[in-house]
C-alpha cells in the first residue's frame, strides 16, 4: 500500500491509470512472491469481468467477508480504489459491503 500511495502522490494521479500500468506497478512490488502475483492476476481478471468489489472478494475466497490477513485486505482495497477511482465514498462503501474485518 505504501508503494501504491507513493505512486499516486509522486505522479499526481487525478485520473484512473491504465490497468496495464497499474498491474505492472503491482507486479514490480511483488519481489517474486507467487501468492502476490496470483492476486494481481485476480485483479486483472476481475476488472475484465467487471466484477463488483464484493464479487472480487468472493472470487479470491472471501465469501464470508474480508479477514485481517494482508493478502485479503490489500487486494480488496486496491481493487476498490481502482474500480471506484476518484470517489472516496463509493470506494469505502464497496469495501464495507464485503463484510468481515473491513
Amino acid at each position: 500500500m505504501a508503494y501504491l500511495t507513493a505512486w499516486i502522490i509522486r505522479d499526481r494521479l487525478v485520473e484512473r491509470p491504465e490497468l496495464d500500468d497499474t498491474l505492472a506497478f503491482l507486479l514490480r512490488a511483488s519481489d517474486g512472491d507467487d501468492e502476490w502475483i496470483t492476486i494481481v492476476q485476480s485483479i486483472d481478471s476481475a476488472h475484465h469481468q467487471s466484477l463488483s468489489v464484493e464479487q472480487f472478494a468472493q472470487s479470491i475466497g472471501l465469501s464470508d467477508g474480508v479477514t485481517g490477513y494482508m493478502y485479503h485486505t490489500v487486494p480488496v482495497a486496491i481493487y476498490a480504489w481502482y474500480r471506484h477511482f476518484g470517489c472516496f465514498e463509493d470506494t469505502v462503501s464497496a469495501v464495507l459491503n464485503c463484510g468481515g474485518d473491513t
